[in-house]
């Protein structure tokens, strides 16, 4: 990643222009990495300054194979699989699937036209099979089935961040050439590990060439990508960095959604409402009339680029952008976004021009709060069972149960000790993919629990009495 780091510290920023909504519409030179200024005065928790990496997609993807390799064998976990023809023998589990997730096609509803993908005739994939029957590993067959150095590249992106790049699977995908999917690697490795993956099994595709998005204007050449992380020809002829700040970009459109789940069997843990760039909070910075509106009530507000200005969802977008490879302009520009971005998405972590990534708000969460935390009064104890365990007649789930206390914990503690009442909670609280806290509070659990057994109209007393 050393030229990588040294091209972005030594190129001259240019401005992003001409997007529409949710398409990323560039006439675009990439943006320098400066180094990080004085902190301002903390609003949020005290924040850390990422530290630096200068590895290569190639040497992330070995050290990654050899770890997976080195803990199956110790485990004596390896397996044998038969994937796409390949008969594979003592392979890692998690390179198998990795393996089977690239060959299978997906009920992704997304295509620019409605075509389906390039597995149709999967079969016909045999003389390549036969051609490399020799191969017993995952890397040798996915360089073998998709190209050689493509396949290992996508295996990785599969494995270690969840990103599906097949064209096997999505529909009116083509194959990304290496230098490609070295962009992807290298701006998925700018994003604290913590925050990926951003789903499960996600759509990460290179659009065929000549297809433009169905979403805004079909008829326009100048769009590089979108939010459901489709990537097209503007984007695949452009510069490595012009790439990076892509996926960057449309990356931070899906961590904005990343805390929405699907409805839980007794509650929903967060509302539309808390999707950080359509909850109010953030409508509010610069004066977004609505979330998907162009329109603002307020014409002074500063932006940090052209595109930026789109509407609320591309203005979040752009800051998380900038928040992480030139965070001294967005400072300058708007603070407050600052400030929203550090605490909200990055859990109090700032960026310099060397990277890397320290968890913040989520280590003092566990460390402060998660196993020392009670309810000081019978009260408390009362209204977080009721708004925490279901009634007589229905259903009692714990883990519902515990998500429930574990919110209202959260809720609190945000008010009391970090000020902070606007009802959203910092990404690096929740898994993107489970939509659960990673925080527990068992002595609060405990509490809730053992009052609700003692309380007929409770349903956990009519199970345990």
């Amino acid at each position: 990643m050393a030229p990588f780091l040294l091209s972005i510290c030594t190129m001259q920023q240019e401005r992003i222009s001409h997007l529409t909504s949710l398409s990323l519409r560039l006439t675009v030179q990439f943006l320098a990495i400066l180094a990080v200024s004085t902190a301002m005065a903390q609003v949020y928790p005290p924040s850390t300054t990422a530290c630096a990496t200068t590895r290569t997609p190639s040497s992330r993807m070995a050290q990654f194979f050899a770890s997976l390799e080195a803990r199956d064998a110790s485990g004596d976990s390896q397996a044998d699989a038969e994937v796409a023809g390949f008969r594979l023998k003592n392979e890692s589990p998690t390179l198998i699937w990795a393996f089977r997730e690239l060959v299978v096609k997906s009920d992704e509803p997304y295509a620019p036209t409605g075509s389906s993908p390039d597995n149709s005739d999967l079969s016909g994939l045999t003389k390549r099979v036969r051609q490399s029957s020799t191969c017993r590993k995952v890397i040798c067959a996915a360089d073998a089935l998709f190209g050689a150095e493509i396949g290992r590249r996508m295996i990785y992106l599969q494995a270690r961040f969840n990103l599906n790049t097949s064209k096997l699977v999505f529909r009116n995908a083509e194959t990304f050439g290496v230098s490609q999917l070295d962009s992807i690697i290298n701006a998925a490795h700018l994003y604290p590990d913590r925050l990926l993956p951003i789903s499960e099994n996600k759509q990460t595709i290179k659009i065929r060439r000549g297809l433009i998005s169905n979403l805004d204007n079909p008829h326009d050449p100048n769009i590089l990508a979108n939010a459901t992380m489709s990537f097209f020809d503007l984007w695949s002829d452009s510069s490595p960095q012009v790439r990076v700040y892509t996926v960057v970009h449309e990356i931070a459109h899906n961590l904005s959604f990343s805390q929405v789940p699907a409805k839980m069997s007794s509650s929903v843990l967060f509302t539309d409402s808390q999707r950080l760039d359509t909850s109010p909070s953030w409508l509010k910075l610069s004066g977004w009339v609505a979330e998907r509106a162009a329109k603002r009530n307020n014409s002074t507000v500063r932006f940090v680029s052209e595109y930026a200005q789109t509407n609320a969802a591309e203005d979040f977008a752009e800051a998380v952008t900038y928040y992480m490879l030139e965070p001294t302009k967005l400072k300058v520009i708007h603070p407050e976004k600052y400030d929203f971005i550090r605490f909200y998405v990055f859990g109090g972590e700032e960026f310099a021009s060397t990277l890397c990534h320290n968890p913040t708000i989520l280590n003092e969460f566990k460390s402060k709060y998660a196993e020392t935390n009670v309810l000081t009064s019978t009260a408390e104890i009362q209204a977080t069972a009721e708004a925490c365990v279901p009634l007589a007649f229905l259903p009692f789930n714990q883990q519902n149960t515990e998500q429930c206390i574990a919110r209202r914990q959260i809720d609190q503690i945000l008010k009391s000790d970090y000020g902070v009442t606007s009802g959203l909670i910092p990404i690096e609280l929740s898994d993107p993919i489970t939509q659960h806290f990673k925080i527990h509070f068992s002595k609060v659990d405990a509490q809730v629990i053992d009052y609700a057994q003692k309380h007929e109209k409770f349903s956990i007393y009519h199970k345990t009495n």
